[in-house]
Order: C-alpha cells, then structure tokens, then sequence
C-alpha cells in the first residue's frame, strides 16, 4: 500500500529464523500471500542463506521469489500448462493433489519430454486438497511410466482444534508415506507443530507466521507499520466525529487524521484499538477508507510526523484480539 510505511526489522527476522533451525535444519520458508503481508522482496534476502527451500502459493509468486534465491520454490495451488514449462525450466516444484493434475503432467511431459519435479499432496483430514490413500495404487503407476515426473516430496496439512485430530492425520501420514522411498522428503508440520515429535527421518518442516514471529513466545514479530499524521483538529463537547454519530465527543477533544484505512489494511472495526503518537497511545475513533480519525487530547502533536500501527508490542495480534480475527488475516491486509 503506498499510504503506509512498512518497515521490518531484519535483526528479530534472523532471531527468528535461527530459533526456528534449531531443531530442524531442512526448512521450508512458506512466503506465500506476499510472504505474509510483509513483502517477498523484504524477507527471502535476508533468510536465503538459512533454509532449504520456499513455498508460495501461485508461479506468478514463485517467479518473485526467483528473483532472490536460487532455491527451490514448491507452488502449493494449482497450474496450468504455461506454469508446468516455467516449473521444468527452473527450480521449481509444483504441488499435485489430483488425479486431474497428474494427467496434465503425463500430456506435458509427452510433448516436450522435459523433467518435472512435484510433491504429492495428501488429504489425511484436514479434507481440503489431496489425494486418497486409495489413490496410491494409480499414483505409483503414473510415476513409473513417466520417469521425467520426479517426485521430490510428499505433504499434507493439519487442520488443527484437537490433540485427537493430530494424531490421527499423523496416523494416516505414516502410513501413506510407508507406500514411497523412505529417502523421499516429507512434510506435514507447520509453524504450530514444530514441537511435535519427528515423524519420518528425512522430515522437512514448512514454517510460515513462526518466521514473522507468531505462534512461539520464543519469536520476535519483525513488522511495523507507521502512518502519515495529514491533518490535527478540534471537536467540541456534544459535536460527533467522523462518519454518522457512532462517535460524540464528551468533552472537548483534539484529533489527528492519519494517512491510513481499510483500503490500506486497518480493519474498519479496530475503533477502540490504539495507536502510538510520540510514544503515547492515541484510541482510534473512526477507520476511514484511507483516513483514520485518533484522540490526541492528551498528546502534544508539535513535531508529530507520523504514527505508529504496529510494532513488535503493538502487533498483529493485539488486533486480532480487538477485531475478532486472527494475527494471519491482519497481516496479510497490510501486504
């Protein structure tokens, strides 16, 4: 957004990044959805040197990433013909979850005999995208007749919300892979399970929010996000501010009118949530389109340039909670 002022911090990024190899040198960086709202560009140079390799959701993002790391990429949803040429011709491994992605690369590897690297993504009951265990049979006969299909990986995803839930995914895991070379990579634990026990020796796991620094007491948030002050104020006891009469004034009040809205990713809900003037806490009033009106009665706005949205204190969680959502849907609002 060219409103805002995104600022990351590169030092609670490799604090971040080291914490997260300690356990686990093969990681995989998932820097998907503009790697988190922070920007591809802002994150994959600084960690390059410290993981295997990269996850994204779309080529248009893996092509991104290429443009700092010559690392593999893995796209997790989806391609089409073009995309299968641009994977074959770079380091880049595409996802496969169906019997309909499979056919696509037996035709493509047919007219241009060129390699394909893939990571086979099963359904162990998260029952978004994945194979069946019952689709193995059908899997091992494409890969033996089509050699040019590499398999490189074999995934899934938890879906979280019990400890009965897990286990039985890592049940299910278990037994899909025990069906593959056990020199085949594997990796089915994300951030919120880098606690959890290894499940196969050559194990990969895919780090996402941990790497901005969510999800683990032991990780630093790296973004912060300022905002222009446009304009100060004054309302009057009794008189409203902003749009309709949510807000009314009870005493006479001084107001900043900041550079930032919900276009620009502060939920239009955070009214009550608090920014950071000269240090101070400044309660939001109204969330504007690109306008956000904040209480400063209390601050002395001389020399005030800018304010502060978010920080590692005042961060993406703080929101969340005061916006009923969760740290991922703040963040990636700001991308």
């Amino acid at each position: 957004m060219e409103n805002i002022i995104k600022i990351i911090n590169k030092k609670n990024l490799l604090h971040n990044i080291k914490h997260l190899t300690k356990n686990n040198k093969k990681i995989c960086a998932v820097v998907k959805a503009n790697a988190y709202g922070h920007g591809i560009e802002n994150i994959v140079p600084i960690i390059d040197d410290f993981v295997y390799c990269y996850a994204v959701n779309t080529i248009l993002e893996a092509k991104k990433v290429k443009k700092f790391s010559k690392k593999p990429v893995i796209v997790l949803c989806g391609f089409d013909e073009n995309d299968i040429m641009f994977a074959s011709n770079s380091n880049t491994h595409l996802a496969v979850f169906c019997k309909k992605q499979l056919t696509k690369l037996q035709n493509f590897v047919k007219k241009h005999n060129k390699n394909v690297n893939i990571h086979l993504k099963f359904n162990t009951g998260m029952n978004r995208l994945g194979f069946c265990e019952e689709d193995i049979p059908h899997i091992k006969k494409t890969l033996n007749a089509f050699p040019n299909i590499k398999l490189c990986g074999i995934f899934s995803h938890f879906g979280g919300g019990s400890k009965t839930r897990d286990e039985s995914q890592i049940t299910r895991f278990k037994n899909i892979i025990k069906n593959f070379d056990e020199n085949t990579l594997v990796h089915i634990k994300s951030s919120s399970y880098s606690a959890y026990p290894k499940i196969a020796p050559n194990e990969m796991q895919r780090c996402g929010i941990s790497i901005y620094g969510y999800e683990d007491k032991n990780l630093k948030p790296i973004l912060s996000i300022k905002a222009k002050i446009l304009f100060c104020g004054e309302a009057k006891k009794g008189e409203f501010v902003g749009y309709g009469t949510t807000f009314k004034a009870q005493n006479n009040l001084s107001y900043a009118v900041l550079q930032i809205g919900y276009f620009d990713g502060l939920p239009r809900n955070y009214v009550g949530g608090y920014v950071l003037i000269k240090k101070k806490l400044a309660r939001i009033l109204c969330v504007c389109m690109n306008m956000t009106i904040v209480d400063t009665t209390n601050i002395n706005l001389k020399n005030a340039k800018e304010a502060v949205i978010l920080n590692e204190k005042l961060n993406a969680n703080t929101i969340a909670k005061k916006t009923n959502t969760i740290c991922y849907e703040i963040l990636t609002n700001f991308s």
